[in-house]
């Protein structure tokens, strides 16, 4: 019916003839209507293994133990020809995952995401043929101890993983083991979506079912390092342009940074590098939302460089004049509602008198309101940071 059923006879234009079945290109969406009709999959495995991967991406509940369970197995769901007749002495686990996914999962190629599943398929090959060799070496390594800081090129340790440096040929590279592997596909939309974009982390190959990205090695040390980073350490105004630059093309692309010191590398001769980046919320706006862009520019201010914010301030006024408009702006805003924003940070500074809101009194009516307790509280914690 789908190539020459009675519904297509009704609606064919007058003098046009329907194309013979043997005349179809065989484009990959055809191939896959074919192949489900036909019990034939794609004949490429690394074809498989992508389509598998990205029907967990998109056509399975987030964060789910079948998500969890479709990315551990996808070299044996790739290695299955005919999912209506899988091999004798199929492990239980997958034999389940086929008789609950086999239907949604023929449906969703129907309407195969073809970009995503042809880059899946590319960096399966790259993954397998130039990577994989490092990561079992690092993981025998593992296996004979667990102990993650004994690895050679250990890096450090986040939340949900590890990462150590390696090398390919010429090329150096940081391995990033995570303990999550949901997470770590999760977080793959957004360094996809960062690819090309100089001074921040940028993905080379990765495997969703070893639950490891392989990323280029940022340059220089990490700014939390206390025992590499100099003391009275000083940035230059130029790598304080590029890394405000730097936070401006993530934000065109949607992207934002995590606020913490430990995702900013330094190099006294490249300047800035942004380790951990994610998409943003749909209220991350220009000058509002949760987390606008004039608050991801106070925040690395106040996280990066507090004895240089005058520096970066006399960038702002003449580069990015719409930020500080845009500071002065919501500090006004905080006369009726004191919680808002940037208030801590024009405070932390004494912008007031550069922001041109000298005249903005916080009015506090009640001792005991809500406004006038956080007025103390923040007045404490200048008090205290000082």
């Amino acid at each position: 019916r789908l190539r020459h059923g009675p519904r297509q006879a009704r609606h064919a234009p007058l003098g046009h003839r329907r194309h013979p079945p043997h005349a179809l290109r065989r484009s990959a969406v055809c191939e896959s209507v074919l192949s489900m009709n036909e019990n034939i999959r794609p004949h490429s495995v690394d074809r498989r293994k992508a389509q598998a991967e990205i029907y967990a991406d998109f056509g399975v509940k987030k964060f789910s133990d079948d998500q969890e369970n479709i990315y551990k197995n996808l070299n044996a769901l790739a290695a299955i020809d005919d999912l209506d007749h899988p091999p004798e002495g199929t492990d239980p686990e997958i034999l389940k995952l086929i008789v609950d996914h086999k239907d949604s999962y023929r449906a969703f190629i129907l309407r195969e995401r073809k970009a995503e599943i042809i880059f899946a398929e590319q960096n399966a090959r790259t993954y397998r043929d130039e990577y994989k060799p490092v990561v079992r070496k690092l993981q025998e390594q593992l296996a004979q101890n667990p102990d993650a800081t004994k690895l050679p090129g250990y890096l450090g340790r986040g939340s949900r993983g590890f990462a150590c440096a390696s090398d390919i040929g010429s090329r150096a590279i940081a391995v990033k083991f995570s303990q999550d592997r949901t997470q770590s596909q999760f977080e793959l939309k957004s360094l996809l979506r960062g690819k090309g974009i100089p001074h921040i982390a940028q993905i080379v190959a990765y495997s969703a079912e070893d639950a490891v990205k392989i990323m280029e090695l940022l340059p220089g040390f990490n700014l939390e390092d206390r025992e590499k980073r100099p003391q009275n350490l000083h940035f230059p105004p130029d790598h304080i342009f590029q890394l405000i630059n730097t936070i401006f093309a993530m934000n065109a692309h949607g992207l934002r940074i995590d606020p913490k010191i430990s995702n900013y590398m330094y190099s006294p001769s490249t300047g800035f590098s942004i380790l951990d980046y994610h998409l943003g919320s749909s209220g991350d706006s220009y000058y509002g939302g949760d987390y606008g862009l004039p608050h991801q520019i106070a925040d690395m201010i106040k996280i990066v460089m507090p004895p240089q914010a005058n520096d970066a301030l006399d960038i702002l006024e003449k580069d990015h004049p719409e930020i500080i408009a845009a500071w002065a702006k919501e500090y006004r805003a905080t006369q009726a509602e004191p919680r808002r924003g940037v208030t801590d940070f024009v405070e932390r500074f004494n912008l007031k008198k550069r922001l041109g809101v000298e005249d903005v009194v916080f009015v506090e009516d009640d001792p005991n309101s809500s406004s006038s307790m956080f007025s103390e509280i923040l007045k404490k914690a200048i008090d205290d940071d000082k």
